[in-house]
């Protein structure tokens, strides 16, 4: 029969398995909401210049900066993961691990619990992250180049 402190390491292994999974399941979204983001802005963009209706652009300008913030959004979500994985990272490749079988007790691991994290973000804090986040490379020069693109377009549509 396993001890607790069996049990709870074994949980620990499986938390920790399931962090990495997830960081790869947010790898895999924020790579598909930038695909999206590109398909719809080029769509847009290509039925504004046939159609010769500049309000199209506004609406490529608009999806856009809605799928920046989704992207943006992903990669924040995805940071909570993978700091959630380095702290159990360190502990199992440190002392800590040693000095957790010794005692038998997992109280020297501090894995940040991701309901403290993500379920007492204030709203204003939450935009702050994001916008942060928007900011970060790549993801920043994708957008900011989709934008620039359209609105080069519509200039050259007007003229």
């Amino acid at each position: 029969m396993p001890t607790a402190f069996e049990v709870r390491l074994e949980n620990l292994r499986k938390e920790y398995e399931y962090t990495e999974t997830a960081i790869r399941t947010y790898d895999d979204h924020a790579f598909k909401v930038k695909n999206w983001a590109i398909t719809v802005c080029s769509a847009v963009t290509l039925i504004a210049i046939n159609s010769h209706r500049p309000v199209m652009y506004l609406v490529g300008v608009v999806a856009a900066l809605g799928f920046w913030v989704m992207d943006a959004y992903t990669r924040l979500t995805q940071r909570i993961f993978i700091r959630r994985n380095r702290a159990m990272e360190r502990f199992f490749h440190g002392p800590a691990l040693d000095e957790a079988f010794e005692a038998q007790s997992l109280n020297g691991i501090d894995v940040p619990l991701l309901s403290d994290v993500m379920g007492k973000v204030p709203r204003s804090a939450l935009a702050r992250q994001i916008l942060f986040e928007a900011r970060m490379f790549p993801t920043y020069y994708l957008y900011v180049a989709l934008l620039t693109l359209m609105i080069a377009l519509f200039v050259a549509d007007l003229a």
